[in-house]
C-alpha cells in the first residue's frame, strides 16, 4: 500500500485509524471497568485508572503520530476518513461510555 497514490486508498487508510482509534477508545474504557471491579481499594483503583489511561491514550497518540507523519504523502482531505471512521463507531462508544455494553 502506498500512500498519495490515490484519494481513495488515503481516505480508506485515515478511516481504518478512526476505527482504531475507536477501537482504543472502547477498549480502554471497557478494561479500566473489569479491572477496577476487581479491587475495592480506592487507591488501587485510581492508580489503575491513572495506568490503563496512559497505556491506551498512548496507542491513541500513535494513531495520531500515523496520521500527522504521512501527511506530505496523502491527499489533503483524506483526514476526513478519520472522523467517517470515528462515526461508523459512535454508537458503540456512546453505549460504552453509559455502561450498556456487555463485556
Amino acid at each position: 500500500m502506498q500512500l498519495g497514490t490515490s484519494p481513495y486508498v488515503d481516505f480508506a487508510v485515515c478511516a481504518g485509524l478512526g476505527v482504531a482509534n475507536a477501537a482504543c477508545l472502547v477498549a480502554g474504557t471497557v478494561a479500566v471497568r473489569a479491572i477496577c471491579a476487581a479491587f475495592p481499594s480506592l487507591i488501587v483503583q485510581g492508580f489503575l485508572r491513572v495506568f490503563a489511561f496512559a497505556i491506551f491514550g498512548g496507542a491513541m497518540f500513535a494513531i495520531a503520530l500515523v496520521i500527522g507523519d504521512t501527511r506530505p504523502v496523502r491527499d489533503a482531505t483524506s483526514i476526513l476518513g478519520f472522523v467517517v471512521g470515528m462515526a461508523l463507531l459512535l454508537p458503540l462508544i456512546l453505549r460504552t461510555i453509559r455502561g450498556e455494553a456487555s463485556a
